[in-house]
């Protein structure tokens, strides 16, 4: 049998987004920039993710985040209200 290493890591990656879209509370909920980078969610992403964060400081309080693995990519706008989106590379 042989194991796509590449398909594994885009499978844990969308599980990952999954969640994070049915309890965006549980995952989302940060008081600023520097709080997000904290977050133990990060450590469950695949070797092959990426994330960039943008924000004025790390006391910024609305700021979008971009998370990608392969061609996967998910946006992530965070502001008085939260916006997940699936976007393209």
């Amino acid at each position: 049998m042989m194991i796509n290493f590449k398909q594994t890591q885009l499978d844990q990656f969308d599980a990952l987004i999954r969640r994070i879209v049915n309890t965006p509370n549980d995952y989302l909920n940060f008081d600023s920039v520097s709080d997000f980078y904290q977050a133990p969610w990060l450590n469950d992403l695949p070797k092959s993710a990426v994330w960039e964060v943008s924000g004025l400081d790390n006391g910024a309080e609305v700021f979008d985040v971009r998370l990608s693995c392969y061609e996967r990519v998910v946006f992530i706008y965070i502001a008085e209200e939260i916006v997940i989106q699936d976007g393209k590379k």
